[in-house]
């Protein structure tokens, strides 16, 4: 792990990812150091051999799942249709330069690629989604990812400072069968802590209200908080603790 913080170390310095061809990647669409420590805990702490990623881009998370896993009877799926296309192959080199084999790439979409993966039979421990972050794909990307990830795994969603990511967050923080377990927190902004002092006031009122009352006249962002989700946050990782068991006409606001 050393070798690999002080090698990426100097990239974040750079600001940027060069290939063998000179060809610049800026490392403005990585995640951060603390982000990728975070995920690198995450996976080690659990002794998680089988992971999944979709988005790929400079490679730096991939790089950070490969270590955490190990290179003895491991596996990372990538899922990332413009690998080659648009990042010119940046983190597939990268990957293979720090000699790490462990991963496979699928350069397709990842609405195309997760559902063939659930059809094989995968089974995953661990999954990091950044990839197409309408609120829609993203939450298409959680529902394959949930039929694939074991009980106990755990699944990062990254981004959650996007509107459609943070309501993502809100939908899936309703299932019983999974819990959020931990994140890496932002810094807010002086009207941003106004607004949510708003809501917490709100939040006080509402709390006299009942349940279907909050749920039929507020928005939920009213009676369940951003801090009580940790929605205050860059990242957030979810544990599967059970199976879904949700009845067929299942619905709770969000």
């Amino acid at each position: 792990m050393e070798k690999l913080i002080e090698q990426l170390q100097q990239f974040y310095e750079a600001g940027f990812i060069k290939d063998d061809t000179g060809y610049k990647l800026d490392l403005g669409v990585a995640i951060d150091f603390n982000e990728g420590q975070f995920i690198y805990n995450i996976i080690t702490n659990n002794s998680f051999k089988y992971s999944l990623e979709i988005g790929c881009a400079s490679g730096i998370s991939s790089a950070f799942i490969c270590t955490a896993i190990g290179q003895d009877k491991s596996k990372h799926i990538i899922i990332d249709p413009y690998q080659s296309k648009e990042y010119h192959s940046v983190g597939t080199s990268l990957l293979k330069k720090f000699g790490l084999n462990n991963f496979e790439l699928l350069e397709e979409k990842s609405e195309i690629a997760l559902p063939r993966l659930l059809e094989q039979g995968i089974k995953i421990d661990f999954a990091l989604i950044d990839g197409w972050h309408t609120f829609d794909h993203t939450l298409l990307d959680f529902f394959y990812i949930d039929k694939l990830l074991n009980i106990n795994g755990i699944v990062i969603i990254d981004d959650v400072q996007l509107p459609a990511i943070k309501k993502v967050i809100r939908y899936i923080s309703n299932y019983k069968n999974y819990e959020i377990i931990d994140c890496v927190r932002t810094t807010q902004t002086i009207s941003r802590h106004l607004l949510n002092f708003s809501k917490n006031i709100l939040n006080i009122f509402t709390s006299f209200c009942g349940k279907r009352i909050q749920s039929e006249y507020f928005d939920s962002s009213v009676y369940k908080s951003d801090k009580s989700l940790k929605l205050y946050s860059s990242m957030i990782a979810l544990k599967k603790i059970g199976a879904d068991k949700r009845e067929w006409n299942w619905y709770a606001p969000f």
